[in-house]
């Protein structure tokens, strides 16, 4: 691969990486807001795990809660978002 060739492939990867960056910011403050608050713990849980580099690449989970009761949160259980967390919130960042 040519040098010029390396180039525009490392300018796509930034802005690739840019652009997710981004729309991950949407995400997390989506879910964030339709997360139902009591506390204020579970909407405070929500934060994004970066893995170690695998090979050249860069790998993590776009988000993660480990309140205790968020997967009950995210059914539907609270009056405050009673189509639960994520699926809302996903749906709010797409259209975003």
């Amino acid at each position: 691969m040519g040098n010029q060739a390396k180039r525009v492939m490392k300018d796509l990867q930034r802005e690739i990486a840019h652009d997710f960056d981004e729309w991950n910011k949407d995400l997390q403050k989506n879910l964030k807001s339709t997360t139902p608050t009591q506390t204020g713990t579970a909407r405070r849980g929500w934060k994004n795990k970066y893995n170690n580099e695998i090979g050249k690449q860069r790998s993590f989970v776009i988000a993660e809660n480990k309140v205790p009761y968020i997967g009950v949160l995210d059914t539907g259980s609270s009056k405050q978002a009673p189509r639960g967390i994520v699926l809302p919130a996903l749906k709010q960042t797409k259209q975003g």
